[in-house]
């Protein structure tokens, strides 16, 4: 498949998919716990916004713009995406310590340099863009603040699911 500008944004679309179904699932495994669901649900939709945002994006270049080669740098971390999916991701989780480890180590991944690349590169609506940079360092921050809303590893280590990914209550 050739990498054009449209396949980038093609891969990063999916990425950002697969980040919100991640926290949806969260969400859904931890809903016992009402302040952790909360978290995880506002997660999801930046997720999904950051999925809007980069749906804008693609949707107002020219199709000769998308049609053009991807710079060599973005595609490259694209590329480490196509592999990820929430499924995957959420089955080593037994206590909210793991869920949160495998959400920073996705949010600090290349994941969020990759949407911030692209609304760099791509983005001619500097105030959307502007606005989109400010969300992701928003949605950086949240996850940041993590252990002073829900405690240390030890007290996260205690908080089990209450449902397993493919369970229904």
């Amino acid at each position: 498949m050739p990498e054009t500008v449209d396949r980038l944004f093609e891969i990063a679309c999916n990425a950002e998919r697969e980040a919100s179904e991640f926290y949806r699932t969260l969400k859904a495994m931890f809903a016992h716990h009402e302040g952790v669901a909360g978290f995880f649900d506002r997660m999801m939709l930046d997720e999904m916004d950051h999925l809007r945002g980069m749906t804008y994006l693609r949707n107002a270049m020219p199709p000769e713009k998308l049609s053009e080669r991807a710079p060599a740098d973005a595609m490259r971390i694209a590329h480490s995406f196509l592999k990820f999916t929430a499924r995957d991701a959420v089955a080593s989780v037994e206590t909210l310590d793991d869920a949160y480890r495998l959400a920073v180590n996705l949010e600090f991944s290349e994941l969020n340099k990759l949407h911030e690349l692209l609304l760099e590169t791509f983005g001619q609506d500097t105030a959307e863009a502007e606005r989109a940079l400010g969300g992701l360092k928003g949605h950086l921050q949240r996850v940041t603040n993590f252990p002073q809303d829900f405690g240390d590893s030890v007290i996260r280590r205690t908080i089990k699911p209450a449902v397993m990914p493919g369970e229904t209550k």
